[in-house]
C-alpha cells in the first residue's frame, strides 16, 4: 500500500477505500505531490521511549508528592518541552522543594538510568533512509532537550540523517505551539504547506497544523481517534516494511 503522503481531494477518496492504519506509512512518489520536506518528532515517532518517559515522570511524581499519577495526569505530560513537565510537577507538588533546573536535572538522571529500555520504533529508520533517498528533505522537531536528543542520535546512528533538528532549547514555545515545526521548516527553506509531519501526540498534532503543515499521526502513544481528534488528515499504526 501507498504512503499516505498527500491530502489532495482525490487522495483523500483514494484513502477512504483502503485500511491505512494497518498497511503502514510507506514512501511513495505517486502520493507526494506538493511534500517538499518531512518533518519528524523524535520520542514516539523515531524511537519508542514514551514508555521510559512515563516511568521517569511517575517516578518523580512519588519523590515530589508522594503519590503516583493519575493516567490524566500523565497523558498531559506527552509531547510537551521538558521545561514545561518541570513546571507541571511543581504546579501538582508546590511543597516539594525543588526548582525547575533541580526537577529537569532529576527527570534527565532518571531517563539516563533507563535509556537501555529504548528501542527504535519498528520501521522508522529505514522510512527515514527511503524518503531521504527519494530527494525529500529531512527534519527532525522534538520537545526534547537537546541532550536526550543527542543520546538518541548517538545511540541508535541516527546523526547525519536529517539536515536539521529543533529541540525543545531552541524555541520559546513548545508544543502544541507550532514555533518548532515553523523553525524547522524555516531552516530548511520549505514552506510549511509543502511539509508533512510525521507526530504521535495530541500536542504535536495540533502544532503541526499550526504551521500549517500536513500532518500524519502515529498510534505509538494515542489512539487513530484521538489523534484525528487533534487534526491529523490521516493516522497509521506503524510504517510500511
Amino acid at each position: 500500500m501507498n504512503a499516505i503522503l498527500d491530502m489532495e481531494p482525490d487522495v483523500k477518496s483514494e484513502l477512504a477505500g483502503c485500511d491505512a492504519g494497518k498497511t503502514g506509512l510507506q514512501v511513495s512518489s505517486s502520493l507526494l505531490a506538493g511534500i517538499k520536506a518531512i518533518l519528524f518528532d523524535m520520542d514516539g515517532v523515531l524511537i519508542d521511549s514514551e514508555p521510559v518517559h512515563a516511568t521517569c515522570i511517575s517516578t518523580l511524581a512519588v519523590e515530589m508528592g508522594g503519590r503516583a499519577l493519575v493516567e490524566t495526569e500523565l497523558l498531559s505530560f506527552k509531547g510537551v518541552p521538558d521545561r514545561e513537565v518541570a513546571a507541571g510537577l511543581m504546579r501538582l507538588f508546590p511543597d516539594s522543594g525543588r526548582d525547575a533546573p533541580a526537577v529537569m536535572k532529576r527527570a534527565f538522571d532518571l531517563y539516563v538510568e533507563r535509556f537501555a529500555l529504548v528501542r527504535l520504533i519498528s520501521g522508522a529508520r529505514e522510512f527515514v533512509l527511503a524518503a531521504g533517498e527519494s530527494g525529500l528533505r529531512l527534519a527532525v522537531a522534538t520537545s526534547a532537550a537537546s541532550s536526550m536528543q543527542r543520546m538518541a542520535f548517538d545511540a541508535f546512528d541516527l546523526s547525519g540523517l536529517f539536515e536539521t533538528v529543533v529541540t525543545g532549547d531552541d524555541v520559546k514555545r513548545g508544543k502544541p505551539d507550532p514555533e518548532p515545526y515553523l523553525l524547522a521548516a524555516e531552516r530548511l527553506g520549505v514552506n510549511p504547506a509543502q511539509c508533512l509531519v510525521i507526530e504521535d501526540s495530541i500536542n504535536g498534532v495540533k502544532s503541526g497544523k499550526a504551521a500549517g503543515c500536513r500532518v500524519v499521526g502515529l498510534t505509538t502513544s494515542f489512539p487513530k481517534e484521538t489523534l484525528l481528534a487533534a487534526g491529523a488528515e490521516v493516522v497509521v499504526e506503524a510504517y510500511g516494511v
